[in-house]
């Protein structure tokens, strides 16, 4: 999933990760390899953050989740890896997930709830 500006920050404080920029030429592989997600550097490797299934009512857990492996003792090349859960991570409430945006017109999905505006972490394409 994409993460907010501030969800990013979040990640990045609790799980001592980077964040892969946006604007990154390797973003569009990524993209094609794993979908449309914010991504993060750690030692371990290529994490992602996914929500997962509330245990108790009104809980929004969210997992970081490593999926590529350092293939180098140089940290320049990622290998794919079955997906792994690094561990728990606060994001906020669901609420404060992206909206949905239309990726040819880059408006908000009239659907969707308009959330994060502030946020710079690129587009989603629209599900139909």
């Amino acid at each position: 999933m994409r993460l907010s500006n501030s969800q990013a920050r979040d990640v990045m404080n609790q799980a001592r990760a980077e964040v892969l920029p946006a604007d990154h030429p390797i973003m569009p592989q990524l993209e094609q390899v794993f979908g449309l997600h914010t991504f993060f550097l750690k030692t371990e490797g290529l994490h992602v953050v996914e929500r997962g299934g509330a245990d108790s009512p009104g809980a929004d857990p969210a997992f970081l989740v490593k999926i590529a492996g350092w293939a180098d003792e140089k940290h320049t090349v990622l290998a794919p890896q079955r997906y792994e859960v690094a561990g728990a991570v606060d994001i906020g409430s669901e609420l404060a997930d992206l909206p949905e945006v239309d990726a040819e017109t880059g408006e908000i999905d009239p659907d969707g709830d308009v959330q994060d505006p502030l946020a710079g972490h690129g587009r989603r394409t629209r599900k139909h």
